[in-house]
């Protein structure tokens, strides 16, 4: 995860672990927080400081970088935004949750506004982005209905500060199936708790073991080899901060089927 959405985990995994052992937080399979767990904010992200940056805004963010696409867009609807290469971390970032507010120029900010947006998308290193979206810069390319709530639509550009925050808790995640032929396997995980980022997934298919995917563009994750039999099951890392696990979630495996998998 990118030193500005995940800096202080280090230090906070002490105190994760201190206080699941001292509120005798139910667990399974060797310390994998439940739902319980989650309700209590185990998955949530260390608070922190806010960060400057810039934004502007953008129309289209309907499907986006990470893979989300419609579906995602039904979730996440105009809240969403795109992130310059500093924040996007190789799509580590996908699902973040960002707190916003509008810092200049004073005459555009509405004061005392803020706004809650998920990185669904990402804003590219190239023409013509990289006046903002340059590699060195932290950007943020808000939807072009949820700008004109921190600052006037007229003013293109603003200077803002953005903070990472809990994503919106939810007893269950979406799983969108993208890929499954010849032992080629290919989810996205959308819906996530506390942090929103995925920094591990593994799954497990009927009668097997825990087999790790690895991040293959965005929020996609995948897996090769032997075919895998359904039903599969799920044991995801949120953020490095907590793991959950949902079992026997994804009954069977057709190409663009969606499954909403409970972890409770």
């Amino acid at each position: 995860m990118d030193a500005k959405f995940g800096s202080q985990f280090a230090r906070s995994l002490a105190a994760v672990c201190l206080l699941v052992a001292c509120c005798c937080v139910p667990s399974v399979d060797g310390g994998i927080l439940n739902g319980v767990a989650n309700r209590l904010g185990l998955c949530n992200p260390p608070d922190e400081q806010w960060q400057s940056g810039t934004g502007t805004f953008y129309s289209g963010g309907h499907g986006g970088a990470c893979g989300f696409a419609g579906l995602g867009y039904s979730i996440f609807a105009e809240n969403y935004v795109a992130v310059s290469t500093a924040l996007w971390n190789s799509g580590a970032a996908c699902g973040t949750c960002l707190e916003v507010r509008c810092k200049g120029p004073s005459s555009a900010c509405i004061a005392g506004a803020t706004i809650k947006v998920t990185v669904t998308d990402f804003c590219p290193n190239t023409y013509p982005n990289l006046a903002h979206c340059g590699t060195d810069k932290h950007h943020l390319d808000l939807g072009e209905n949820v700008f004109p709530k921190i600052a006037a639509r007229s003013v293109g550009v603003i200077d803002l500060e953005y903070r990472r925050v809990p994503c919106v808790q939810a007893p269950s995640i979406t799983v969108s199936v993208e890929g499954n032929q010849y032992g080629y396997l290919a989810l996205n995980l959308m819906r996530l708790p506390g942090a929103g980022t995925v920094a591990q997934l593994e799954i497990k298919g009927a009668n097997g073991a825990y087999e790790q995917c690895r991040r293959d563009w965005g929020n996609t994750f995948v897996r090769t080899g032997k075919p895998i039999e359904a039903p599969l099951s799920l044991r995801v890392s949120v953020g490095g901060i907590c793991t959950f696990e949902a079992k026997d979630c994804i009954k069977s495996l057709n190409f663009g089927s969606s499954v909403t998998c409970s972890y409770n």
